[in-house]
């Protein structure tokens, strides 16, 4: 705080952090640090982004054991087989043909290191 001369008070001075940064160069792991201490976090809102994270991680997890426990244990019958056939040609299993799923399927199978997927 400034010191008070009668009526007026005398304003604290504020140095911009940009113009500290134009002075000097910082290096990668200064801005970094710079970056996270320019936000002031009060106590309350530590705990609710700790919290916030652990609940996010426990229902990652509850999401991943109920698919695991779900999911089939090979190719399904019916249309699967097909239409992963479809995906490694990129062609048409049948009408509507679900295009989106057949693009998809063929990037996967492209992004894989392999020679032939079959």
């Amino acid at each position: 705080m400034g010191k008070k001369g009668g009526n007026v008070a005398t304003p604290p001075t504020v140095v911009s952090s940009v113009s500290q940064r134009s002075e000097t160069k910082p290096t990668e792991k200064q801005d970094v640090t710079d970056t996270f201490t320019a936000i002031e976090w009060s106590a309350s809102e530590l705990e609710e982004l700790q919290t916030g994270g652990v609940v996010g991680a426990a229902f990652a997890t509850a999401v991943a054991a109920v698919l695991v426990r779900t999911m089939h244990p090979t190719v399904a019958g019916g249309d699967s087989g097909e239409l992963m056939g479809a995906a490694c040609e990129l062609g048409v299993a049948h009408p509507p043909g679900y295009p989106l799923f057949t693009m998809l399927s063929w990037l996967g199978t492209q992004v894989l290191f392999v020679s032939s997927i079959t």
